[in-house]
């Protein structure tokens, strides 16, 4: 597949989020992971992804790399996921971005 072809699957993929209403939103090792309500599309953001609400960034994947050094759970990525899950859960996809 060339590279505009795989870019355009992954903008069509982009687009069907928007408008989704987020069902389930967790951490697994240093993914976030979203599932959507009445949807059978979930996503799964590796490498640099962050989750911006009103302006401000309140998770990025790249906080998992700031741990304690003795638990792998005991980073700012896992402890933001579970702070700010009750207002990630019931939010609606409003844009999505790649680079």
């Amino acid at each position: 597949m060339e590279y505009y072809e795989h870019n355009n699957v992954i903008e069509s993929f982009c687009s069907k989020l928007l408008g989704l209403k987020i069902s389930h939103f967790l951490c697994e090792v240093n993914l976030l992971e979203f599932v959507f309500f009445n949807s059978p599309l979930i996503l799964h953001v590796c490498g640099f992804g962050r989750v911006i609400r009103n302006g401000d960034i309140i998770v990025t994947t790249y906080d998992y790399l700031s741990w304690d050094g003795v638990d792998e759970n005991n980073n700012d990525e896992w402890f933001n996921v579970v702070k700010f899950n009750n207002e990630v859960v019931g939010g609606v996809v409003e844009s999505v971005e790649t680079k």
